[in-house]
């Protein structure tokens, strides 16, 4: 079996990784056997099939521990979520955006996201109560799984964002009735200035 780094040692939004979580193997002579075994070959193959690239980026992290108690209570939570799928029982995972550099420039005081890192965080709270809700409908038939659900944050913000950002990042109208109140009226003064183009038009062309 395999585990994560220690969240400490993770870039960006910190992760814990459970209470109990073991050391992996000393580096000292267990390299050349990873090496033999192709250990990072099959965490790529094993990476290719994540939802999303946090989860690949995660799997390639993993290294291997001798903690045979931790061991068992991962095999242990996998066999719980096989055991879903054997019933043909689907297990959905929503792939979430990875928002670590737009996530850290909001802990600079005074920074600002552009549209497309408000749409990018959008997105990561879709995804991360999808997930959430997901894990939920398992914890009877997996509940090892549960301990995996991080709270998501209040809906306020998932809200706002809704309302003022789409997906690919523009501002809608519905950000403030001021702005909508503003495009109303430069859409009005384009469809004047318009209308008195093809006026002068059709006036040198009749002349």
């Amino acid at each position: 079996m395999t585990r994560e780094p220690d969240a400490k040692d993770q870039d960006g939004v910190r992760a814990p990784n459970g209470a109990g979580t073991p050391l992996p193997l000393e580096s000292a002579g267990t390299e050349a056997a990873l090496e033999t075994l192709e250990f990072t070959r099959v965490l790529e193959v094993i990476a290719a099939r994540a939802a999303g690239p946090l989860g690949a980026a995660r799997l390639r992290a993993r290294r291997p521990t001798a903690d045979l108690a931790w061991i068992r209570e991962e095999l242990a939570a996998v066999e719980e979520v096989a055991a879903v799928l054997r019933r043909e029982q689907p297990v959905l995972v929503e792939p979430v955006p990875d928002s670590g550099p737009a996530l850290a420039r909001l802990r600079i005081e005074g920074s600002v996201l552009d549209g497309s890192e408000l749409a990018l965080i959008r997105k990561l709270l879709r995804g991360i109560r999808l997930n959430a809700a997901e894990l939920r409908r398992l914890q009877d038939d997996a509940p090892r799984t549960l301990a995996l659900q991080t709270p998501p944050p209040d809906k306020t913000l998932d809200r706002a964002l809704e309302q003022a950002i789409d997906d690919d990042g523009f501002v809608l109208d519905t950000a403030s009735p001021a702005l909508a109140a503003a495009r109303r009226e430069v859409q009005g003064a384009r469809t004047r200035l318009v209308k008195k183009l093809e006026q002068l038009l059709r006036t040198a062309e009749g002349g």
